[in-house]
Formats: C-alpha cells, sequence, structure tokens
C-alpha cells in the first residue's frame, strides 16, 4: 500500500484529471482545457516512466555507455522536466483567464524568472539528471498559488449574479490553491528529509493531489445541479 501511495498514485491523480478536463472541453470546446488535459496526459506519461526506468529489470534497458543511461539512474529527471513544463504550461492558462494588463504582466515576469531560475540550476550548473531541488520546485507551486489568488482576486472584484459553484474554473483553481498551497511545505522539506521520511512525505502529496483531482471530477457532475439551483 505505501509503495502505491508514493508511486502509482501520482500518475492516478493526473489521469483523474485528464478524464474531467477531456469532458470538459467535449462540453465547452474551450482551449484551455485541452491544454491541460494534454498537461495532465504528458506529466503522467512522464511520471510514470520515470518510475519503471528505475524498477529491477529495466535499468539495463539502455546500455551503460549509452546517453541514455541515465534516465534509469533515478527519476529525478522527471520531476525536473515537469517543473518547467509545470510554469509555461500554467502561466499561459492564467495569462489567458486574468482580464487585467497588470495581472497579465505578473505572470508574465513570474514565468521568466522561473525560467531563467532552471536554467541556472539544472541547465548551467547540469543538475537536471542528478538532484530533485525542492527550494527551486517550491518556487514553482508559489508562483502557481500567487496565479490563482490573482484570479481569485478578479473573480471577487468583477463578482456577477451567477453561482460560483457552475463554473468548471472556479472548482478548478480551488484545488490548485489546495494542492499548492498544501503541498509547498511537504516539498520544501522534503529534501531535508531521511529517506524513509520521503517515502511518507511523497504519498501526503501525492493523496492530496488525489483529493484534489476527485474534487474536479465530482465537481463536473454536479455543475449540472448548481446551474438549476436558483441563487
Amino acid at each position: 500500500m505505501r509503495s502505491f501511495l508514493i508511486n502509482e498514485l501520482e500518475p492516478i491523480a493526473y489521469a483523474t484529471y485528464m478524464i474531467a478536463l477531456l469532458l470538459q472541453f467535449n462540453q465547452y470546446k474551450h482551449e484551455r482545457h485541452w491544454v491541460l488535459f494534454l498537461y495532465y496526459f504528458f506529466a503522467a506519461t512522464v511520471l510514470y516512466a520515470g518510475i519503471v526506468l528505475t524498477e529491477d529489470g529495466y535499468t539495463n534497458l539502455f546500455p551503460k555507455n549509452s546517453k541514455w543511461h541515465i534516465l534509469t539512474e533515478g527519476n529525478n529527471w522527471s520531476y525536473n522536466l515537469l517543473y518547467i513544463v509545470n510554469i509555461f504550461v500554467f502561466s499561459w492558462f492564467f495569462y489567458i483567464l486574468l482580464h487585467d494588463k497588470l495581472k497579465k504582466r505578473m505572470v508574465a515576469v513570474c514565468c521568466v524568472c522561473n525560467v531563467v531560475l532552471f536554467t541556472y540550476v539544472d541547465i548551467v550548473f547540469r543538475k537536471f539528471f542528478s538532484d530533485f531541488n525542492s527550494t527551486i520546485y517550491g518556487l514553482v507551486f508559489l508562483t502557481i498559488v500567487l496565479y490563482t489568488l490573482l484570479y481569485l482576486h478578479q473573480l471577487l472584484r468583477d463578482i456577477k449574479e451567477e453561482n460560483l459553484l457552475a463554473d468548471f474554473d472556479f472548482w478548478l483553481i480551488c484545488g490548485y490553491v489546495l494542492y499548492y498551497l498544501g503541498s509547498f511545505v511537504i516539498v520544501i522539506y522534503y529534501q531535508n528529509a531521511g529517506e524513509h521520511q520521503r517515502g511518507n512525505i511523497w504519498a501526503m502529496h501525492n493523496i492530496i493531489l488525489f483529493i484534489c483531482s476527485l474534487m474536479l471530477l465530482t465537481a463536473y457532475f454536479r455543475i449540472p445541479t448548481y446551474q438549476k439551483r436558483p441563487l
């Protein structure tokens, strides 16, 4: 069970997000939901590949003199790859959602800062394959929390006579607040924890992620009910 919570639950959570986003896209055809669906498909694939390639029986998949052998020596590369994809996808997503020019500029600046930091740490110092840098990973979590707060401020400022519970993006972003804010401490503490503790910490991270994905999928099926309720 512990192994399932540490390894398999995270890709399952991403798959749950994929289902909710695909259902929403099929109904309303919003490009942003299709992009997020592709992101979660990519994330689930990369993370699962990182898990499989480090398991016994797969570590010899690539010859030791092959440049690809490094993929089997650990799965830090999968999380570092998701770091840079994370910031691009979510910066684009919130840039589309936000209307205020100042808020859009803040998103653009945050995106550039994260990309520069990624380049400095993972490319210049060549830590892409060797290290999971929890500090810079925590920064992208805080960046996305900032994006969600900008969006929620926009909702409160431009409040209309509509039921927010019937808004798919509202549920999506509330889930992001819960996940990225709740997991920030986990990600920051991860690097300083012992080997056994790391497994337990990451299991907690995956449980939070799965709860948020399940919340979105449940909300999708509940939205028609909320749409019928009077304000």
